[in-house]
């Protein structure tokens, strides 16, 4: 899902260097690292400081996880 909304903003014209994604799994950081050219921080609070739009982008059931402070 992150990979076509990464995509999606890409093809809109945004710049990737400008795009921070995080990931609970570091394998999943470092294949949309290589593909994309993103940043990825190595904790969600670095992934949204200072951000102007955040995008989570989790199943319903991965919310907890994923918002918890890392």
């Amino acid at each position: 899902m992150a990979g076509s909304l990464i995509g999606g903003l890409i093809a809109d014209v945004w710049n990737p260097a400008n795009i921070r994604v995080y990931d609970t799994d570091s394998a999943t950081l470092d294949s949309l690292a290589e593909r994309f050219k993103v940043q990825t921080p190595s904790d969600n609070n670095s992934a949204v400081a200072d951000a102007n739009v955040v995008v989570i982008a989790v199943k319903p059931q991965g919310m907890p996880e994923g918002v918890q402070d890392r």
